[in-house]
């Protein structure tokens, strides 16, 4: 498996794997998925050499994501926690479902004064997340949403 560690603005910082020979490397992966809530977690330690602490440091950060490709599936996910063994040169990394920043907002009942664009249902309902829209391929489309019971943000989209 190769994992890409990238900023809050999706710069790729450096990589890791757990079959590549040199490098950062990867060992005791393990993903969860709850079904009922269809979010995810990985966790999983990186190992570093002496002289790659800075750069391993910097990759584990709280708040950057991890990329990696499974199944012929992108995934993302944001590095919840990050614990470093110095005396190992390792880190331990758990990190949660992009997405699941959309599931932990709950806004109460709503009702839009007249039609809006979906650029702002986005920014209204996922700000904080990280998610913004790059192409907007709708827009001129409107609507007018409302609900009438709390939704999580990922519920309104």
């Amino acid at each position: 498996m190769i994992v890409y560690f990238a900023d809050r603005f999706l710069n790729i910082i450096d990589k890791a794997s757990s079959d590549l020979p040199e490098g950062f490397r990867i060992f005791d992966d393990a993903k969860t998925e709850e079904i009922d809530s269809a979010s995810a977690t990985l966790s999983f330690t990186l190992k570093y050499d002496e002289s790659a602490q800075e750069q391993a440091r910097e990759m584990a950060y709280v708040g950057n994501y991890i990329l990696r490709q499974y199944n012929d599936q992108g995934e993302c996910y944001t590095i919840i926690d990050s614990e470093e063994d110095t005396a190992k040169n390792t880190i331990y990394i758990y990190a949660e479902d992009a997405g699941l920043d959309l599931l932990n907002d709950v806004y109460g009942a709503y009702t839009a004064d007249g039609p809006k664009t979906i650029q702002f249902y986005v920014e209204r309902f996922s700000k904080d997340s990280g998610f913004e829209i790059h192409i907007n391929e709708l827009p001129n489309n409107t609507r007018t949403l409302s609900w009438d019971t709390d939704s999580t943000a990922a519920e309104g989209f």
